[in-house]
């Protein structure tokens, strides 16, 4: 059957990404999130553990996968038939899995930005709530976690957390701290976070201080100095607090 005309007017269903690198407090963001009321799709436990990650829809994560995998042959498909099929297979099959995350949770975590222009293309109105972390605490943790160099580490931060700021620029949302989080004196994050979601920014609050214990802030090694990123960090230090609406760009689209 056809969609009428009053389908088409319906706003899309609005969906939260949080975006950001690996090893820097999503999961504790997502854990304070899903117990003030957010949707993550799956049963929330009232824990947290900082060894492991956690809040990823299984599904997202699959549907991104193969997102990828059909953009890793994407020059190749132009030369081989079977290699065209083969992209549009795993095109078809991460649309499937995404779609399914999306009808399932409200709140998605992941370190692809890509993944809400696919969520736009699938009817769905996306919000993002970049998360980030000075980058010598996010190094030295994905260093103790994965062994990565710094070059490698470096790229993938500078990557991630930019890809997400155009992301925040077309859809709108907000920038959130990780150290704004994990310092208990610190409670602008909650009013912005309660402003973009919905979510009572006094049970944000709340949560936060059943999940994370009360610490003294460590600082950052002098030892690694990078100007690039320093610039970064600072910039996206100045957006925290502030809302962004979306482009009219993603209105149109």
């Amino acid at each position: 059957m056809g969609q009428s005309a009053a389908d088409y007017a319906k706003p899309a269903p609005r969906r939260y990404f949080i975006l950001g690198t690996g090893r820097n407090g999503s999961s504790l963001f997502s854990a304070i999130l899903a117990a003030s009321g957010a949707n993550f799709g799956m049963t929330h436990t009232g824990t947290w553990d900082p060894r492991t990650g956690a809040y990823e829809h299984p599904a997202l994560g699959r549907g991104a996968a193969c997102y990828r995998l059909s953009e890793r042959l994407r020059d190749a498909s132009h030369v081989s038939r079977w290699v065209m099929w083969r992209r549009k297979w795993l095109r078809a099959k991460a649309k499937i899995h995404l779609r399914r995350a999306l009808h399932e949770a409200e709140y998605l975590k992941t370190g692809d930005a890509r993944v809400p222009m696919l969520a736009r293309q699938l009817g769905f109105t996306p919000c993002i709530l970049l998360l980030f972390r000075n980058y010598r605490e996010q190094f030295a943790s994905a260093y103790l976690r994965h062994g990565s160099s710094v070059s490698e580490l470096r790229h993938y931060y500078f990557d991630v957390n930019q890809s997400a700021l155009l992301a925040l620029s077309i859809y709108g949302g907000t920038v959130v701290h990780y150290a704004d989080i994990v310092d208990h004196t610190r409670t602008e994050w909650a009013r912005t976070v309660g402003e973009v979601t919905g979510l009572p920014a006094d049970r944000l609050l709340e949560k936060r201080v059943q999940l994370v214990k009360p610490r003294t802030p460590t600082g950052t090694s002098p030892l690694i100095e990078d100007t690039d990123l320093d610039a970064l960090d600072a910039q996206l230090r100045s957006l925290c607090g502030r809302i962004f609406a979306a482009s009219r760009l993603a209105e149109r689209t």
